[in-house]
């Protein structure tokens, strides 16, 4: 316990201190242009898909100069004067619920970060962790998918009762130093430790504007940021007792981040595994959500009635997507045919080029392929044929508008509203002729 102790305690702040690279192997593999390069590659691809405009626009204003970006990191690492940069704290609002704390970190950040994950997961400590067959969510091969399809199969078995709840404040609430200290006993690399801990830390730039708020981040010893790649990692290690301990002697337990989902052959059974679920996460500071306290929040019953899991309704022999799951998309739908509604009429209205119908079904077209490919498992063709009659009807609404203004439109307005580029749209950039 003496070794593990002094090897916890010299993690200090400030720059990661240049040692010997051969005593460092892990360290010394995160700033390997490979690794950070591959890093880039996952950071851009997610950056770019990204709800927050700032986040897109750093990606592309990053990407030209990519390489050089990426060496100069490699530089600050090498030489002992890389230091993460402060992030900014969002608090999103939700409707009924506790608003969000959202931590919006830099490239720079993001990209580091990355290359600690794609390495520690390497090491067999946690390759161990990553390899419990129940554990989902920030293991690769096993996601969303394969969490449901797994339930469903548990549903079509010898389970007759589940119970579904989650973990509250899952992220803000995890004990890091439990996780350190863990990682410890089994990687000897100081370097790497203690540039592992300054990438889980959260210090934010705008704390001041935060003010009251500042308690809902994870700015002290508890909680990682949600949206960090290494959040789910600290979850998996985390909770990787709390995994095995509920598999087994009759009852399946089934993990997503912070979702799980009991199945057992009896009611009493999987009372008596929450009862043990609940135990072990208070031994960790956290607390699961009891159905028949918060049925907001957590549910139970029999599975011949099915039950919903990360977005979907399982029931023996089929797989379908929640009723809150598609009362959201209906929700989108409208909202993307509403904008469009307005885009038209401030087309027709200013007589400017705004988003044309073109562009308007485009985007609602991206919404429909999005939510299919998120609920690929659906085996219900009568739930699809709803809600393609339902976004069917929008568009006719739409359309039925568009139609209206154009009759009444001159002929530029005409096509300004079918979305088809005007040249005289496009302004021009005059010069003068030079006489020789």
């Amino acid at each position: 316990m003496t070794a593990v102790s002094d090897r916890v305690r010299d993690y200090s702040h400030g720059p990661i201190q240049h040692r010997d690279a051969a005593s460092s192997p892990l360290f010394r593999r995160v700033r390997t242009i490979g690794v950070l390069l591959g890093a880039w590659r996952v950071v851009r691809e997610n950056g770019l898909s990204s709800p927050n405009q700032r986040t897109r626009s750093e990606v592309r204003s990053f990407e030209p100069s990519a390489l050089r970006h990426l060496r100069r990191i490699q530089t600050d690492l090498k030489s002992g004067r890389f230091e993460f940069d402060p992030q900014i704290g969002i608090l999103q609002p939700r409707p009924g619920k506790k608003p969000r704390p959202i931590v919006v970190a830099t490239l720079k950040n993001r990209i580091v970060q990355r290359a600690i994950l794609d390495v520690v997961q390497d090491t067999p400590v946690i390759q161990q962790i990553l390899a419990t067959p129940t554990s989902y969510g920030g293991i690769k091969g096993r996601g969303r998918d394969e969490a449901v399809l797994t339930a469903y199969e548990a549903a079509n078995q010898s389970a007759t009762f589940y119970l579904r709840s989650d973990i509250a404040d899952f992220f803000t609430g995890i004990p890091r130093e439990k996780v350190h200290t863990y990682l410890a006993t089994s990687i000897s690399d100081h370097e790497f430790l203690r540039l592992f801990r300054s990438a889980t830390e959260t210090e934010l730039s705008n704390m001041a504007q935060l003010r009251s708020d500042l308690d809902h981040f994870p700015v002290h010893e508890i909680g990682v940021a949600q949206g960090c790649a290494l959040s789910p990692l600290l979850g998996n290690v985390l909770l990787s007792e709390f995994d095995k301990s509920l598999n087994g002697r009759g009852i399946v337990c089934l993990r997503y981040i912070d979702d799980f989902l009991i199945l057992g052959r009896n009611r009493r059974s999987v009372l008596r595994a929450f009862e043990s679920a609940r135990i072990l996460l208070n031994n960790l500071g956290l607390k699961a959500y009891d159905p028949r306290e918060r049925p907001d929040k957590a549910a139970m019953g029999d599975v011949d009635s099915g039950f919903d899991f990360l977005g979907y309704n399982v029931r023996p022999g089929m797989i379908r997507p929640s009723q809150k799951s598609q009362t959201a998309f209906r929700n989108r739908i409208q909202r993307a045919v509403a904008d469009g509604r307005r885009d038209l009429r401030r087309t027709f209205d200013q007589q400017t080029a705004q988003n044309g119908l073109a562009s308007i079904l485009c985007d609602i077209s991206n919404v429909v392929r999005g939510w299919g490919h998120s609920f690929a498992l659906c085996n219900s063709r009568d739930i699809t044929s709803d809600l393609d009659e339902f976004v069917d009807r929008q568009i006719n609404d739409l359309l039925h508008l568009h139609t209206t203004l154009r009759n009444q439109a001159s002929a530029l307005t005409a096509r300004r509203l079918i979305g088809v580029q005007l040249l005289e749209d496009i302004p021009n950039k005059p010069f003068v002729l030079r006489m020789p």
